[in-house]
């Protein structure tokens, strides 16, 4: 950094290992409290697991490298005395990115199909870590709690939000979009990419078979390393991809927007891929609509705005198609103190570095 934080950096090893040091002038007397931390890169969960249990490390789990459901289980019932868990609301939500340059994903009828197929609150169920709920339902695109997102009551109306009768008529609705699209009965496979670490491959899982008992359409698993899904994301060479669709870094529409729908700004990996070739006017409209959301100063206004944004996207676009908002589980030895995570945490949690201390 800029050398006026709580640390500073003494030492990198690529993919070993990072150790800064307390800031001798840092800006605030008597702070930080740590005369240092260690930072370890340690590539296999259950490694890192098994150092957290066994006080080789403090602290594991912020990010997408979060405990695993069983993992939570195991703390909850033989190392709750010494190991703490804080669950918080991920900066990044789950979904599924669909590549409408590929037939059948540029027909919306098809989108919206896959859209309505999926049942979230199984989604709940699939991704229950021990006795905590995973994931955050309802959720769009906007992250859930903030101003931004739709009024809870209002997305669970929604076909593809819906419960009970609802979703049966979702279903239902689904299976006639396709065969409307494709030809009585007549269904298709999909491949699903995603990184081969276990918190995504169990979202393709998911789809495969959500899919499969919802609408009979078979999913393929795609599962490849960080690498390969970066070359063939960027050259648009897959049918979907499960991965962290929605990011946010202060809970602000841009952080999401900006990425996916403005063409300047926007990541392959967030992106709506093929949008412009599907649905091109809908896809201009709803650039347009982000760009005027941004420059408008009046919180509420801007909040109506964001609001028709989400409901297009909801019931037009099905540019992607969203899972529950991601839960999180970082956990750290009893002896940490001073630290804790609220929602969002990945960009604004480095402030309480300076106050963290060990109490031994």
């Amino acid at each position: 950094g800029t050398g006026t934080g709580a640390f500073v950096p003494v030492e990198f090893q690529i993919d070993i290992e990072t150790k800064v040091r307390r800031n001798p002038t840092y800006w605030r007397e008597g702070l930080p409290l740590l005369d240092g931390m260690d930072q370890f890169i340690i590539t296999d969960g259950t490694t890192r697991f098994t150092a957290l249990l066994t006080g080789q490390i403090d602290y594991f789990g912020e990010g997408s490298a979060s405990l695993l459901a069983g993992q939570v289980e195991q703390v909850q019932k033989s190392f709750s005395d010494t190991i703490h868990i804080n669950p918080a609301l991920h900066s990044w939500g789950k979904g599924i990115q669909v590549n409408q340059n590929r037939p059948p994903f540029d027909d919306v009828r098809v989108r919206k199909a896959l859209h309505l197929a999926i049942d979230r609150d199984e989604w709940i169920d699939f991704t229950q870590a021990g006795t905590q709920v995973a994931a955050k339902r309802p959720t769009n695109w906007m992250p859930p709690g903030t101003i931004w997102a739709l009024p809870d009551e209002e997305l669970m109306a929604l076909p593809g939000w819906r419960r009970g009768d609802g979703k049966a008529e979702d279903i239902v609705e689904a299976n006639r979009l396709l065969d409307e699209a494709l030809g009585k009965d007549v269904r298709f496979s999909i491949a699903c990419m995603a990184q081969s670490s276990q918190i995504y491959i169990d979202g393709c899982l998911f789809f495969q078979d959500q899919m499969k008992k919802n609408v009979n359409v078979e999913v393929t698993s795609d599962f490849v390393e960080s690498a390969v899904q970066g070359e063939r994301g960027r050259a648009e060479q897959y049918d979907v991809h499960y991965g962290s669709k929605v990011t946010t870094n202060v809970g602000d529409p841009d952080d999401y927007y900006m990425l996916s729908a403005v063409p300047e700004f926007e990541s392959w990996y967030y992106k709506n891929t093929g949008a412009f070739n599907s649905s091109n006017d809908l896809a201009v409209e709803i650039e347009a609509m982000v760009r005027a959301q941004s420059k408008e100063l009046d919180v509420a206004k801007r909040r109506d705005m964001v609001w028709e944004i989400e409901r297009k996207l909801a019931t037009e676009a099905f540019f992607q198609i969203p899972y529950p908002w991601t839960f999180i589980f970082p956990a750290w030895s009893k002896q940490v103190r001073g630290w804790t995570l609220g929602p969002f945490p990945s960009q604004i949690k480095w402030a309480q570095f300076e106050r963290t201390w060990l109490s031994r």
